[in-house]
C-alpha cells in the first residue's frame, strides 16, 4: 500500500446463470478512482516574527486550502486570506497579544512553534498636562499583554486596563515631567512626548472683597491656581480651599494686616494687582431702634461680611439668635426672635463679634426671665390657612416673679372673638359668666401638654363674670379658651383674619396675655403646633391695675 493509502482497483463479479441454457455468463468490472486521505494541517513558519496591529503576517505551512476556520494570535482572532494550500495573510488584529500562532482547520487546531511578539506601544495620552489627582487616557497598543506599571518621571500612578488599546491613569503626588513608561511582561513603552505636571504660570486677576474682619472668605480668581501650596496677604499666611483652576477661597486669620495677595504654585507666584486689608466690621445704626417680636431691623456698617449669627439680648440672659438676611457687606435684616428682651444687637463674623452701641428695646419691662414670648406678634399673612374652617380665642396667665409674693387673681367680664368672614367682620364667639381652660407647666413651658390639669375658677353672679387665682400654682402657666365646642367655624378660605377683644380685672402680681388660633375644623384635637391649629400671634403682657382693663389682640 502506498504512502497515500490509495485503495487498489476492486473487482466485482456478477455470475448470472442461465437456468434453462445451462450456461455460464462473462464477469463484468467495475474500476472505482483512487481517493486521498487529508492529511492534519502544520504551521511551519512565519514573518515577520513580531509587529504591530495591522501588520500583514504571511504564515507557512500545509493543510490550509480546506477548512480554515481561524486564525488567532494570542487573544486576538485575525482577519485572514487563505492564498494556497501552504499558506494564509493574516492581518494582526487590534487585541493581539505576544504568544503562539493558532490555526484551526476542519476543527482541529494546530499551532506556531514560536511566538508572535506583540509589542507595548504608546501612540498618545490626554490631556498632555495637569496636577496630582489628574485622569490620563493613555492609548497605544499591547496593553492586554500584563502591564505591571505607569509611571509618570519619578511617580508611579494607579491605572486602569481598560482595553489593549487604552489605559487610564491616575497623576500621582510625586509625578514629575517627563515621558510616562508603561512596563509589561514583553518589554516597556516610552511617550514620543513628555506629560507636563503643574501647567503654566498661575495669574490672578481679581480679588473680593478688599477688606474684611477677620474669618472673611476671600474669593481669589484667575488661571492655572490650582497647584496652589500657599495664599498670603502681604507677609500673612491664609488658609484657603482649591475651588478649580481658576479659583481659590481663603479665609482671613485674626490680627491687622493688609497687602496684595500672593499664590504660589510649583510653576510659580502670581500677585493680585489690589491690595486686602483686614480692616474689622463695624455697625454704624440699625433701625428702627424698637419694636416687638417679628420686627425687621435692619443693621447698618462696613465690613459685615460672612456674618454667621445674629442675636439679641435673651429672656434668661444667654443670646436670643433670630433669623436674618445678609443684605451686603454694609447691611443685614434681622427678625427679632420670640425669646428677645431689651438689649444691644450683637453680630457674629468667624472669629469676630460686633455690637450694637445701643440698645434695641422691647415692651418687656416686668416681664420675668423665663417667659419666651415677652412681647405682641402678629403672623403673617393673617388669612386662614388654606382649606381650615375654625378659629377660637385664648389667653395666658402667670405669677409675675419680678413682684413680692401676694394673692393675685384676674376676673374676665367678658371675651370675644371677631373674624373678618367673606369681607364682614363677625363676631364669632362671645363668653360671659362662663371658662374654659387647664394648668401647664412653666417649666419647661408648656411642658408636658398632653398632661395638664384643669383649670379651677368660679363664678360672680354679682358680675355675671368668672375669676381665677395664678398664685395658688405659681408653677403654673393658666392657660384659658373659647368654652364653645364644636369650634366657630366658617367656610374653606373665606377668612382674611380674626381679632380677640376682651375686658377684664388684674390685682397682685399676675400677668395676662390674649391671642388666638386658627383650627384645621371645628372638631380637631391638638396635636402639636401647624398640625391641627395654628396660632394667630398674641398681644403684649398685661399687668395689674386697680381699674378694670380692655385688652385685645392684636
Amino acid at each position: 500500500m502506498s504512502a497515500l493509502h490509495q485503495v487498489s482497483v476492486c473487482a466485482a463479479a456478477l455470475l448470472a446463470l442461465n437456468a434453462t441454457a445451462a450456461s455460464i455468463q462473462t464477469f463484468s468490472f467495475v474500476a472505482f478512482p483512487s481517493v486521498a486521505l487529508a492529511q492534519a494541517a502544520t504551521v511551519s513558519s512565519f514573518s515577520p516574527t513580531s509587529g504591530m496591529p495591522g501588520t500583514k503576517v504571511v504564515i507557512k505551512g500545509s493543510g490550509f486550502y480546506t477548512g480554515t476556520s481561524s486564525v488567532k494570535f494570542g487573544n486576538g482572532y485575525a482577519t485572514y486570506s487563505v492564498d494556497s494550500d501552504s499558506q494564509i495573510t493574516a492581518t494582526l488584529p487590534n487585541n493581539a497579544t505576544t504568544g503562539k500562532i493558532v490555526v484551526n482547520v476542519n476543527g482541529s487546531l494546530t499551532s506556531s512553534s514560536g511566538s508572535f511578539n506583540v509589542p507595548i506601544y504608546i501612540s498618545s495620552f490626554s490631556p498632555s498636562s495637569g496636577w496630582p489627582g489628574t485622569k490620563i487616557v493613555i492609548k497605544g497598543a499591547g496593553f492586554y499583554n500584563a502591564v505591571s506599571s505607569i509611571k509618570f518621571g519619578d511617580g508611579y500612578a494607579t491605572y486602569s486596563v481598560d482595553s489593549d488599546s487604552q489605559i487610564t491613569a491616575t497623576l500621582p503626588s510625586d509625578a514629575s515631567t517627563g515621558s510616562i513608561i508603561a512596563k509589561s511582561s514583553v518589554g516597556k513603552a516610552y511617550s514620543s512626548t513628555p506629560f507636563s505636571v503643574g501647567g503654566s504660570t498661575p495669574s490672578i486677576t481679581s480679588v473680593s472683597p478688599t477688606s474684611g474682619p477677620p474669618g472673611t472668605q476671600l474669593i481669589v480668581t484667575g488661571s492655572n491656581l490650582n497647584g496652589a501650596s500657599s495664599v498670603k496677604v502681604g507677609n500673612t499666611y491664609l488658609t484657603y480651599a482649591i475651588n478649580s483652576t481658576n479659583q481659590i477661597t481663603a479665609t482671613t486669620p485674626t490680627g491687622n494686616f493688609s497687602g496684595p495677595v500672593t499664590v504660589k504654585t510649583s510653576t510659580g507666584t502670581a500677585t493680585s494687582s489690589s491690595s486686602f486689608s483686614s480692616a474689622p466690621a463695624s455697625i454704624s445704626s440699625f433701625s428702627p431702634t424698637n419694636g416687638t417680636i417679628y420686627t425687621q431691623v435692619v443693621i447698618k456698617g462696613t465690613n459685615l461680611i460672612n456674618v454667621t449669627s445674629v442675636a439679641f439680648q435673651g429672656a434668661d440672659g444667654n443670646p436670643a439668635y433670630g433669623e436674618y438676611t445678609w443684605d451686603s457687606s454694609s447691611q443685614v435684616t434681622a427678625t427679632v426672635p420670640t425669646t428677645a428682651r431689651s438689649g444691644p444687637i450683637t453680630l457674629s463674623m468667624g472669629d469676630s463679634q460686633v455690637s450694637t452701641s445701643q440698645n434695641f428695646t422691647l415692651p418687656d419691662a416686668g416681664v420675668p426671665a423665663d417667659v419666651p414670648s415677652g412681647s405682641a406678634y402678629v403672623d403673617s399673612p393673617t388669612s386662614a390657612p388654606s382649606g381650615w374652617t375654625s378659629a377660637t380665642y385664648w389667653g395666658q396667665s402667670i405669677v409675675d416673679t419680678n413682684q413680692p409674693s401676694s394673692p393675685g387673681s384676674v376676673e374676665i367680664d367678658y371675651m370675644e372673638l371677631w373674624c373678618v368672614v367673606s369681607g364682614k367682620n363677625t363676631l364669632m364667639q362671645h363668653d360671659e359668666g362662663t371658662m374654659a381652660g387647664g394648668l401647664y407647666v412653666r417649666d419647661p413651658w408648656y411642658g408636658n401638654n398632653d398632661a395638664h390639669d384643669p383649670m379651677p375658677w368660679s363664678y360672680n353672679a354679682a358680675n355675671n363674670s368668672t375669676t381665677f387665682t395664678p398664685t395658688t400654682a405659681a408653677d403654673k402657666v393658666w392657660h384659658f379658651y373659647g368654652t364653645a365646642y364644636p369650634r366657630p367655624s366658617f367656610a374653606a378660605n373665606t377668612v382674611s383674619s380674626c381679632s380677640v377683644k376682651g375686658r377684664l380685672k388684674i390685682t397682685g402680681p399676675v400677668l395676662v396675655q390674649i391671642g388666638a388660633d386658627y383650627w384645621i375644623n371645628s372638631t380637631a384635637s391638638y396635636g402639636g403646633l401647624d398640625v391641627n391649629n395654628h396660632q394667630m400671634g398674641v398681644s403684649n403682657w398685661y399687668f395689674a391695675s386697680p381699674d378694670w382693663q380692655d385688652v385685645s389682640f392684636p
